[in-house]
């Protein structure tokens, strides 16, 4: 025990012999303990300093490791979430359930393409690239009635060889114009120019494929400096949704990109942490990403984020937004 005149001693007569808290700094930690007085002075002086030394040495053991401690990490990722739009959450709690409301079609699919589209048949199944597929064929007869319905579709609808559309107005009285029918008629011809000038023959033909053998079927078209490019898209991206009339009016796209093809397609501005890591680890590695066309309920303006159907990237690992556009 200490007592009152030798606490005087030890601190100088002017200062108080109890003091209030004991405050002790190193490295940016600091330890504040009761503020009771106590008349065992110098044990709470020790007790004290231990507690401050054992704070200092899991703060530096944690550093020293590498790893963050508890703290850290929620602080962390309390940051991250809240780089996460609402936007993004809510378009990914709707993608997610139009993947449960799928489900009940994929193994239909998986069973169609198995024997009449081998090379389409990966709904289901996890496939590698190169990988075998005509392990269930023992007779071609679908494959070829598929080709034959895809070539006929081909050939009446949307045959290169003859004009397969023209244009006309809504109101009859401005058809019987004829000023406004020649300036349709060129807007045909320049129509029909991008889409000879285009893959568009070749990607129709390719989409038949999927009408025929899975009833739902889509193709992707986004301008390029020469003109238009079609890309018919496999099924197994594909969710949609209809509208109160029986229109799709709601399509997500689930597909894979290289960390390459991102900085192409989006620029590096922007780009979530693993994809720049990747773009100067490995280039070629892949991630998922997800595309959504959807209506907007307020549109104005005539930006693209404004425009009445509005056209989202997003990251689908970090929520990341990467695109956002509309037309």
């Amino acid at each position: 025990m200490i007592g009152e005149h030798q606490v005087k001693q030890m601190h100088g007569a002017n200062q108080k012999p109890y003091p209030s808290a004991i405050r002790l700094r190193k490295n940016d930690v600091f330890k504040k303990e009761t503020k009771k007085p106590c008349r065992a002075y110098g044990q709470e002086i020790t007790t004290a300093i231990h507690d401050a030394n054992d704070s200092i040495t899991n703060g530096q053991a944690g550093s020293k490791s590498g790893r963050p401690k508890a703290g850290q990490v929620h602080a962390q990722k309390e940051i991250k979430m809240a780089k996460v739009t609402d936007q993004v959450l809510s378009l990914d709690r709707r993608f997610e359930t139009l993947q449960r409301q799928r489900n009940v079609f994929e193994h239909h699919w998986q069973d169609c393409a198995d024997y009449m589209l081998p090379r389409k048949a990966d709904i289901t199944k996890n496939r590698t690239e190169g990988d075998k597929r005509t392990e269930l064929i023992y007779d071609s007869t679908a494959i070829h009635a598929v080709e034959l319905l895809a070539a006929s579709l081909h050939g009446m609808l949307t045959s290169p060889s003859v004009p397969w559309f023209n244009l006309r107005y809504r109101n009859n009285q401005i058809n019987e114009n004829d000023e406004a029918s020649e300036w349709l008629e060129s807007c045909s011809k320049t129509m029909y120019e991008a889409f000879n000038r285009s893959n568009f023959q070749s990607e129709i033909h390719e989409l038949y494929f999927d009408l025929v053998v899975f009833g739902t079927a889509g193709i992707f078209i986004e301008p390029e400096e020469e003109g238009l490019r079609f890309s018919a898209r496999h099924i197994a991206e594909l969710y949609i949704s209809e509208n109160m009339q029986g229109r799709v009016d709601t399509i997500y796209r689930k597909f894979k990109m290289t960390a390459r093809a991102m900085q192409q397609r989006f620029g590096e501005k922007g780009m979530p942490e693993p994809v720049k890591k990747a773009l100067e680890e490995d280039v070629f590695k892949e991630f998922s990403i997800i595309h959504v066309l959807f209506p907007r309920d307020e549109a104005s303006g005539k930006l693209a984020k404004n425009k009445p159907i509005a056209s989202i990237y997003y990251d689908k690992e970090t929520k990341t937004v990467l695109s956002e556009s509309g037309f």
